[in-house]
């Protein structure tokens, strides 16, 4: 399990000291928005990810904040068109249904959730997010799935009985 802070970038200083007060203000008051706004936690989903989830809405309860889960998706594109498609389907059944769970089970220990799904590249989503919703503090995924090539041990030969 990884645990991300998102950077936040110091734009005002370099505006104040290039001389642009009004874009340094207007950065200001954004920062002085997401520190008074409620953190939100952004839970990202690829496929079963049981104890990520308890464990987002355990450290929601702690630090008293919203979670956002993201279910994504990133199809494969070696596939064919009618395969990416049914994928989709499929994914978009399971993350709905799952979604629907969560919220159930967030409601029953006090904690506010809201559900998303999306389709697409990993860290570009993440990036995306977290520029759009400032009050992200949090972001929990699992490593990147990586593909690993299984080797095979060489055929032993047979054990022969002796007769006597």
């Amino acid at each position: 399990m990884q645990v991300r802070t998102l950077p936040r970038p110091i734009v005002p200083v370099i505006e104040m000291a290039a001389g642009n007060l009004t874009a340094a203000g207007e950065a200001l008051g954004a920062m002085l928005a997401q520190a008074s706004s409620h953190a939100r936690i952004l839970l990202v989903r690829e496929g079963p990810a049981a104890k990520l989830t308890e464990y987002a809405l355990k450290m929601a309860q702690r630090l008293d904040c919203d979670v956002i889960a993201l279910d994504l998706l990133n199809p494969s594109l070696e596939q064919g068109i009618e395969h990416r498609r049914r994928e989709i389907d499929h994914f978009l059944v399971r993350a709905i249904r799952q979604g629907e769970q969560l919220v159930q089970e967030a409601a029953s220990v006090g904690v506010r959730v809201s559900h998303m799904v999306k389709i697409g590249e990993r860290e570009r989503i993440i990036a995306e997010l977290g520029r759009q919703d400032t009050a992200i503090r949090y972001v929990l995924t699992l490593p990147p799935r990586t593909q690993t090539t299984v080797q095979r041990e060489p055929a032993r030969p047979r054990a022969q009985r002796a007769l006597l």
